[in-house]
């Protein structure tokens, strides 16, 4: 889910995409965690070993890239595959 994004050209309203947003959403650290108070959620992220940091009101702020990273979205290099002639086809 992002933030639509739009340009205003010649005063016209342009579609220019969506802006990923940063953080987790509340829903998304509830999924998580299948917690909703936040002490609780806080205990399960650190088991998991995602980091947060707490705001003040006492929800917690996660950064979406650190858990797919953890989670398996993202690999740490960039993965090269090499390609081999398929001799059977030849």
């Amino acid at each position: 889910m992002g933030i639509v994004s739009w340009l205003t050209v010649n005063n016209e309203r342009v579609y220019i995409g969506e802006k990923q947003i940063m953080i987790l959403t509340e829903e998304e650290i509830i999924e998580i965690t299948e917690r909703k108070q936040y002490t609780q959620q806080a205990k399960i992220l650190r088991f998991l070993g995602i980091t947060f940091m707490p705001r003040p009101d006492g929800s917690l702020v996660v950064l979406k890239m650190h858990v797919e990273k953890l989670l398996g979205g993202f690999p740490d290099k960039p993965v090269r595959v090499k390609s081999q002639p398929n001799w059977n086809q030849m």
